[in-house]
């Protein structure tokens, strides 16, 4: 089965939801390819790689131009198979309803897309498979997964001919998914909601060795000599998971990093150990000076 997984567009920053999907899909013995909807002739790139099905993953702010492209894809090609996933199908699912669509994957999608592009292609049920939303029915997501090692390493094969991201030399990875804030403006509470787990039952971290791994594979793999950490919260507080991070991280890999972090997580220790690691920056947002605004409204 050949996917083709479609973003907005390309930047710096690599897609890393198609990325640890095509690697899941990979391993089941499927072929994927990649694409960006502001590609010049990109239904008839469609056409010329045979492609069995499309795999699209968007936020609301590119809802409308998916939504245009599909409605030309459909016409063009009304056999191909075509799913939807990521932040806009998850938290909009009625889009199952509506849109040109043969499914959703509602949360996440690494357990739902293997059995459910292999039932779509070869014309089998789908209406078991967790997290599925069509215009007939809609499932409850699967079970959160607890043990993120169990993933395949993301597919960086991908993207490795197309520009920038094939050679830029700042490489990103996640090291956790979740977070236990519940800030008014982010999607976070809203996916703590969708899955019951208020209170950050959604944050799950990876070991660290797992991590290092997939560090060592790329840096042999790929130009780098940065790296970027993606997570809403990779660390909370000082603790053994840090440590162990610190101390691999320096001897292993050995280049500068960047990460986000929430200033009341911050302290002079902390700070010195990740200095000492190899962290070159942080990012950390604000969101406002007014003690109000910030507590009442923005949570």
């Amino acid at each position: 089965m050949k996917v083709f997984f479609l973003v907005g567009s390309f930047s710096v920053i690599e897609p890393m939801g198609a990325l640890q999907l095509s690697a899941v899909l990979r391993a089941a013995g499927h072929s994927c390819a990649i694409g960006a909807l502001d590609e010049d002739g990109l239904i008839q790139r469609l056409q010329d790689q045979k492609a069995d099905a499309v795999a699209l993953s968007f936020m609301t702010t590119e809802a409308a131009d998916f939504l245009k492209f599909l409605r030309i894809l459909k016409e063009r090609l009304p056999s191909i198979i075509v799913i939807a996933g990521g932040p806009h199908p998850t938290y909009f699912p009625g889009i199952a309803k509506t849109w040109p669509l043969d499914a959703i994957v509602q949360g996440e999608g690494e357990v739902a897309i293997v059995p459910l592009l292999e039932a779509l292609v070869a014309g089998g049920p789908i209406c078991d498979i967790s997290g599925v939303h069509t215009r007939e029915f809609k499932n409850a997501p699967a079970a959160l997964v607890k043990d993120l090692d169990i993933f395949p390493f993301a597919d960086r094969d991908l993207i490795k001919d197309i520009e920038p991201l094939g050679t830029v030399r700042m490489k990103t990875f996640f090291a956790t998914r979740g977070c236990p804030f519940a800030c008014a403006y982010c999607f976070n509470s809203a996916f703590e909601d969708l899955y019951n787990v208020r209170g950050g039952g959604s944050l799950r971290r990876r070991s660290v060795e797992n991590l290092i791994q997939e560090i060592e594979q790329v840096k042999a793999k790929f130009p780098v000599d940065f790296i970027r950490f993606g997570d809403d919260a990779i660390i909370l507080k000082h603790d053994a998971w840090v440590d162990e991070f610190c101390e691999k991280y320096k001897k292993r890999i050995g280049l500068p990093f960047y990460f986000l972090i929430n200033p009341i997580c911050v302290n002079e220790k902390l700070v010195k150990a990740l200095r000492l690691a190899g962290c070159h920056s942080v990012m950390m947002g604000i969101e406002s000076g007014n003690e109000k605004v910030r507590e009442s409204i923005l949570g």
